[in-house]
């Protein structure tokens, strides 16, 4: 298991904040070599 911390997907707008939903992380070892996919989802505010 990774564990992927929510400010990792944050943005600044005065202050940091995400958007809630659905997030897929894909793993590979190029851009056109993506065989490990997972969806994570986010609720709620940051």
């Amino acid at each position: 298991m990774i564990n992927v911390p929510t400010r990792l997907l944050a943005y600044w707008d005065n202050g940091w904040t995400y958007e809630p939903g659905d997030y897929r992380l894909r793993i590979g070892t190029s851009v056109t070599e993506l065989p490990l996919e997972t969806v994570l989802t986010l609720g709620g505010a940051a």
